[in-house]
């Protein structure tokens, strides 16, 4: 029926904020209300509402006799039994508006209205826009201290609430007509408006989809064939999103993230064998340039290189394989060990005692030598230059130092 902000206002709270009392209405209200409804409704009937009417009153009012078909009286709160809407699936499917006749200077007829409002508004599907028709009395008998004002906060409750529009000055005969399909008009425009904007926005969002696909397809078939071909196809057979397997082996626990991506543990399957590995994933969402994607490239040919049985150190982590699924590129890397240099050294010089463990001259030495032996090859046999050298890239491993190779790494050659 509406689409509301997400406040919601119980009739209850609505009910104090009119700071009304509640009492019934007299007989002498009541009088007054009836004469003065059928004056208001006098020659008209549902058609000058433009037809597909329902009308609810708040109040014990006589139906005029034209509107007898569309009218209901809700002027007890046992009238509105929980868990049985007030219009079934047929009714809102016919229905074009709904009109409530309530008077706002009665506290138990503004509550009954958020009790109808509620009602259909959670039982009714697709239910018409729903308009409030401020009814009290005659001009000449009400009385004359502004009772018949509308108050500002109710009527922000009530919009609140559901309520689509209010027909103010409690208008007759046809002011009123006029005044009702002044207001179904503009809340079909409305409609009409809100659906071209969510389907412009639907059909925005699926054409940006459209070109993300594009984008995709054409920088991973046709470019990585043509400038990356280090880079496997994609397989398929690979479930999209965070890989949780691969053939013949199992992936674990995280064991570090970078820029760049995640690195898990892995394990083979049971019967095949039980040495550990690493895999690193690299989503290929955050893949978007051209040379990002031949920068991969130069990594896998690099890492391929370090592999090699000829070009191979004992101190640089080899690459297995390399596998594409929809999402990520995966490398399949020898196991480093559980411990960066780095974190090494910060255990040597822990402050509380019990964490430090000191590192001996020969140990440093060794260590030292193993990295500045790792690096010579790296940039006199492999002729590779390594442009991060960093603590946090050298693993520990039974008294080794590995340093694996990085994402970036730029040939020169003499």
């Amino acid at each position: 029926m509406t689409i509301g902000p997400p406040k919601r206002v119980s009739s209850q709270q609505v009910e104090c904020e009119n700071g009304e009392s509640g009492a019934a209405s007299s007989p002498e209200d009541l009088r007054h209300a009836q004469a003065w409804l059928h004056s208001r409704l006098r020659d008209l009937n549902e058609d000058d509402f433009e037809g597909g009417l329902r009308i609810f009153c708040t109040s014990n009012l006589v139906l005029p006799e034209a509107f007898q078909d569309v009218w209901h009286v809700i002027s007890r709160d046992s009238d509105i039994r929980e868990g049985t809407p007030l219009l079934s699936g047929e009714d809102s499917a016919n229905l074009r508006t709904i009109l409530v006749f309530c008077n706002q200077n009665s506290c138990n007829e503004v509550k009954r209205f958020c009790d109808i409002i509620t009602n259909i508004d959670t039982g009714t599907q697709d239910a018409p826009p729903m308009f409030w028709v401020p009814h009290s009395a005659a001009p000449g008998s009400q009385r004359q201290d502004n009772s018949d004002l509308v108050r500002p906060q109710l009527v922000v409750d009530l919009l609140y609430k559901g309520v689509d529009g209010i027909v103010s000055g409690e208008p007759a005969g046809l002011r009123l007509s006029m005044a009702v399909r002044s207001m179904i008009r503009k809340s079909a425009n409305l409609s009409r408006n809100l659906t071209d904007m969510v389907a412009e926005t639907r059909w925005r969002t699926q054409y940006a989809e459209y070109l993300q696909h594009c984008t995709h397809a054409t920088l991973w078939d046709y470019v990585r064939a043509r400038l990356a071909p280090e880079i496997p196809p994609i397989d398929h057979n690979l479930e999209p999103g965070e890989p949780h397997e691969l053939p013949g082996y199992i992936i674990g626990n995280k064991l570090g993230q970078g820029m760049f991506g995640s690195v898990y543990k892995l394990t083979e399957r049971p019967g095949v064998g039980n040495r550990v590995q690493v895999v690193k994933v690299v989503s290929t969402e955050a893949i978007k340039e051209i040379r990002e994607l031949m920068n991969i490239n130069r990594m896998i040919r690099v890492m391929q290189m370090l592999s090699d049985e000829k070009t191979r150190h004992p101190n640089i982590i080899r690459l297995h394989q390399t596998y594409h699924s929809p999402t990520h590129i995966i490398f399949r890397l020898e196991y480093g060990g559980p411990e960066n240099l780095h974190r090494r050294l910060l255990h040597r010089q822990a402050l509380q005692p019990e964490k430090q463990r000191p590192l001996s001259i020969d140990r440093v030495v060794k260590i030292t030598s193993q990295c500045v032996e790792a690096v010579r090859h790296l940039h006199a046999v492999v002729q590779v230059c390594h442009r991060d050298i960093t603590t946090y890239d050298k693993k520990q491993r039974e008294g080794q130092a590995i340093i694996p190779p990085l994402k970036e790494c730029r040939h020169f050659f003499h």
